[in-house]
């Protein structure tokens, strides 16, 4: 399990943090700290892209994790990528229609209702991924309690700190919080995978 965890949150960290500091760091090289306007691209849509970039290099990542308990999950990638845009794209909605916490209560509950849909969403795109694993929908319940506790947290450091170092808390904190769950369920065996009766004694089989 402790092997597993520290390979999951290598993948996280190399993929995400290095992914989504990495692109921000090029672009200020190249613009000379100007940002993405710059380029005429306003912030709030390179801050989703670099998002969503930096989740398709985590999922790669976390998928050569995977595959060495389970090789057929190449779907992980784009489930992952394309769900975590999803939530990126209703978490964008949700600011434009409500406007940016003003306080520290806001942003906790900002935190706690963003965490739960994105959480949904991410938890359902993976488990048709891994559904032959987890009947019982595990996977997703665990999302619904580790997503928004991670938002709480990482909106509340954004709150006083940046922006940026608050989604890095959400996306570390969220992936640590279910890599056991996920560690339970890749090592478990399939929900479909039927109980054999052992063959009869050669003898048995002559009678």
């Amino acid at each position: 399990m402790l092997r597993f965890w520290s390979y999951w949150m290598g993948a996280t960290v190399l993929g995400f943090v290095g992914g989504f500091a990495g692109g921000f760091l090029t672009i200020g090289l190249i613009t000379g700290d100007e940002g993405p306007e710059a380029f005429g691209v306003p912030f709030e849509v390179a801050f989703p892209i670099l998002l969503g970039l930096a989740s398709a290099l985590m999922a790669t990542l976390q998928w050569l994790v995977i595959r060495r308990r389970r090789p057929s999950l190449a779907r992980w990638i784009p489930a992952t990528a394309l769900s975590v845009l999803a939530g990126i794209a209703l978490l964008v909605v949700f600011e434009t229609v409500i406007g940016r916490p003003a306080t520290i209560a806001a942003s906790t509950l900002s935190g706690a209702l963003h965490g739960l849909a994105v959480g949904a969403i991410v938890g359902t795109a993976q488990w048709f991924v891994i559904r032959d694993f987890d009947p019982s929908r595990r996977w997703i319940k665990a999302h619904l309690l580790a997503v928004p506790t991670a938002a709480v947290v990482g909106d509340i450091v954004g709150f006083y700190g940046t922006g940026g170092i608050g989604t890095i808390v959400i996306f570390v904190m969220w992936q640590a919080l279910v890599a056991p769950t996920l560690y339970s369920l890749l090592t478990s065996k399939p929900a479909d995978e039927e109980v054999r009766p052992a063959p009869a004694p050669a003898s048995e089989a002559r009678g």
